[in-house]
């Protein structure tokens, strides 16, 4: 068992925690049941809780002795009864922690423990009878660690084994009979070794004694040196000093820092929010963004906090505002820099989600032959619409112009074929325009344009006739003409011929019945 100390010191690390699934689970799930990870691990804990502090936020005041002895009188009594423990003693111990925690005003990743409602809390069972929210998985998760904390804490065994998770039933260094719990932690078990062995906490292996007692001489011999040449320097924090350089006459030295620590004497911790630290995770360095930048600390009450990791790397964590700002989960490290959308709860099946500059207004951009809220209606991909034909007919009071378009999806080239919803061609009305001598209706319309046919045809008619009149008379006139002129000839000859023949004297008789009826 850790002492007091090193079990605050552990414990402080973690409130979130990587797992692997499993099958094995409490036999009386009071805090340590299925919203909880199985096995408990330390890994990936700092990104929600401080190690460090003296404030109600940080595991190491949480987890101090005061908290446990006063956590610990607050028990119930039903805890000393035999396993599996009664529903109802369940119910008063949840309800007794959930008192106790948010006595302390405890805020865990911007949830606070006031958010989840305490009679939900006590009478959870599982998720099928009752849906639980993130705030409530994070309960939980801290009750889990701290209760079975304080059970192996106080060697309270027997309600340990009932309500929390043994690391022995996840390890496979020995069997599951050889094993023993030193802690809750997936880390925390040791196997029992043969005389001629010892085991390593570090390797989590039974080493021989010779090994042992090689390394306790090899301890030995290294001790007598100094590599960090820091022996000397006492301006040079111990905690904070990797190595120390000195002058010839070694009365001056200077400190090199260690990566979580800064300062001329590295005795200041230094600040992931404010200055860009070193990535933990890349092999030749390479530095990470500030925490303020990666945060996004300016916008809308997004947070950064430093502090020190597990493995002893300094880094830092985001605390985003989650009405307006979440992780972008296509960058390497933490940060608050995407803003949350209307996009985020809406489903676009066969499309995607654009929302105004705001993200408050989002509606489906769907793909070409799809419609509707959730572009799940199928309309066919059809071509643009041609422009709009001139007005049929050219008068009248009814009046149309045409368009047309293509379905793709039915075109000889396509390989599945699929029909198109919708008409291919478009009427639209036209503007009146009236024809001469209608009033307009359709049926004047049609006559109208008929008698103007028939007009046309008469008109037509009328000038071939003239044509062929004036054909006619200048035929006919040249004819009668000839004639004219052939008689005109004949007349005038025959007059000739008369002047120039001399008139005979009148006879006796002539001149005598000439005068006979003047003598009546």
């Amino acid at each position: 068992m850790f002492p007091i100390g090193l079990n605050s010191l552990l414990l402080c690390c973690c409130v979130f925690y990587t797992f692997t699934m499993s099958d094995v689970l409490a036999t009386s799930p009071m805090f340590c049941n299925e919203l909880v990870p199985e096995p408990l691990s330390l890994q990936m804990t700092e990104k929600v809780f401080p190690m460090f502090g003296e404030e109600d936020q940080s595991l190491q005041a949480l987890l101090s002795g005061k908290s446990l002895v006063i956590a610990r009188s607050k028990l119930s009594d039903c805890l000393k009864s035999t396993c599996p423990i009664d529903t109802n003693c369940i119910k008063d111990i949840r309800e007794l922690f959930y008192d106790f925690m948010k006595n302390k005003s405890l805020v865990i990743d911007g949830y606070n423990f006031s958010s989840v409602d305490k009679q939900t809390f006590a009478d959870f069972e599982n998720k099928v009878s009752t849906p639980a929210t993130f705030s409530m998985e994070i309960v939980f998760q801290v009750g889990c660690i701290t209760m079975c904390h304080m059970f192996h804490y106080y060697n309270m065994t027997s309600v340990y084994d009932c309500a929390c998770f043994n690391p022995c039933d996840h390890q496979k260094s020995c069997s599951r009979n050889n094993c023993q719990r030193t802690g809750m932690f997936q880390h925390q078990y040791k196997c029992n070794c043969s005389p001629e062995a010892k085991w390593d906490p570090e390797l989590y292996i039974c080493v021989s004694s010779t090994v042992t007692k090689l390394r306790e001489k090899t301890k030995t011999e290294v001790e007598v040196y100094d590599p960090s040449g820091c022996a000397k320097a006492t301006n040079c924090d111990r905690e904070g000093t990797l190595l120390c350089k000195s002058d010839v006459t070694e009365t001056f030295f200077t400190c090199i820092c260690k990566p979580q620590y800064t300062g001329s004497t590295c005795d200041e911790l230094v600040d992931a929010c404010k200055f860009r630290v070193q990535h933990p995770f890349l092999p030749r360095g390479g530095m990470l963004a500030a925490g303020e930048t990666a945060c996004n600390t300016n916008a809308d009450g997004n947070a950064c906090r430093s502090f020190i990791s597990s493995e002893g790397d300094v880094t830092y964590g985001c605390n985003c505002q989650e009405n307006n700002w979440i992780p972008n989960h296509e960058l390497s490290y933490d940060n608050c820099l995407k803003r949350r959308s209307m996009c985020d709860s809406v489903i676009c099946v066969h499309g995607r989600c654009v929302t105004n500059e705001r993200g408050t207004q989002p509606h489906c951009l769907c793909k070409p032959g799809y419609r509707g809220a959730s572009c799940t209606e199928w309309v066919g991909e059809w071509t643009e619409w041609s422009p709009w034909d001139k007005c049929t007919p050219s008068c009248g009071d009814v009046r149309y112009s045409v368009r047309t378009r293509d379905c793709l999806t039915m075109k000889p080239e396509r390989s599945v074929k699929r029909e198109c919803l919708g008409a291919s061609i478009e009427y639209a009305a036209c503007a009146e325009h009236p024809c001469a001598r209608t009033e307009g209706t359709f049926v004047n319309t049609y006559f109208a344009i008929r008698q103007s046919g028939i007009a046309a045809s008469i008109s037509a008619a009328a000038v071939v006739c003239a044509i062929v009149t004036g054909l006619w008379s200048i035929y006919c006139w040249s004819i009668i003409s000839r004639i004219v002129l052939a008689l005109a000839k004949k007349l005038t000859n025959s007059l000739n011929q008369t002047t120039r023949t001399p008139r005979p004297s009148p006879s006796v008789n002539e001149e005598v019945t000439a005068e006979s009826p003047e003598s009546d």
